[in-house]
């Protein structure tokens, strides 16, 4: 039994207590010793290319959180950012500076909604809006929207609007608030949207009228990162697009009213 042992050993496991009782079952199930040498060598050689592997990248992430990053992952991302800023002929110095502007339009839109006029309501023969007037929203979206070749585009279906208006060259839309009174507490030109006429009226409709499409939209506003939203209303999908500041002002408005808006006291 032991010359038995030293001429073969175990394939799996390599070493075994005993032998098992049938010698022909046995061999079938073994190597020889060159063989498990190599084996053993082979797993050693694993064994180093792996510890090797992970200095390497404890190496690199050292290197990486010497920089400002968390990992050589972050690092690797911002490299590829770089390379592609690069190829749209931008710098990180453009994009920071974006970026800054916007932190600045966005304090200023804060300060000027600290003092813009609460939305007001007087009690006729219904509720009457009695304070809209105090805002002028089809001056800030007609400059918004209005392609190179002087055509005002809607804001739904992305077309130029149908007709002019009465005895002048500006295209006629409509200027319709995003939300309602439940929503957008104070009168500001950001909470608007430019429509054509059909567009708005469907808008109105399936939209406004709707609860659940109301704060689905609302919702959307506040969480989503693209400034296009599509909505689901009784069987239509209803989309919506924003020009970048107009987006931007608006998420800095919801913003407001939900971190900054104290609608008890003066704020």
């Amino acid at each position: 039994m032991y010359h038995r042992l030293l001429a073969c050993a175990p394939r799996t496991p390599l070493f075994v207590e005993s032998l098992p009782a049938n010698e022909a079952s046995y061999r079938q199930n073994c190597v020889s010793p060159v063989e498990a040498i190599e084996f053993s060598e082979a797993a050693r050689q694993r064994q180093s290319e792996n510890t090797l592997k992970r200095l390497e990248q404890d190496v690199r992430n050292r290197q990486a959180k010497e920089l400002g990053f968390d990992s050589c992952d972050d690092a690797e991302k911002a490299a590829e950012i770089f390379n592609l800023l690069k190829k749209q002929g931008k710098s990180p110095d453009v994009l920071l500076e974006e970026n800054r502007a916007r932190e600045r339009r966005m304090e200023r839109l804060i300060i000027d909604l600290s003092d813009t006029e609460q939305k007001g309501y007087e009690i006729r023969a219904r509720s009457i809006r009695a304070t809209g007037s105090t805002i002028n929203p089809r001056t800030a979206l007609r400059a918004r929207y209005t392609t190179d070749d002087n055509k005002v585009q809607c804001q739904m279906c992305s077309k130029g609007m149908p007709f002019k208006k009465r005895n002048s060259d500006e295209d006629y839309f409509e200027a319709v608030e995003a939300l309602g009174k439940g929503h957008f507490f104070k009168e500001h030109e950001a909470q608007y949207l430019a429509l054509c006429p059909e567009c708005a009226a469907e808008y109105k409709e399936y939209v406004k009228k709707d609860p659940k499409a109301r704060e689905t939209f609302h919702d959307a506003l506040k969480n989503s990162d693209s400034p296009q939203i599509h909505l689901e209303s009784h069987g239509r999908t209803i989309r919506i697009w924003f020009e970048d500041k107009h987006w931007q002002d608006l998420k800095t408005v919801l913003y407001y009213y939900e971190n900054v808006y104290d609608p008890d006291g003066a704020d």
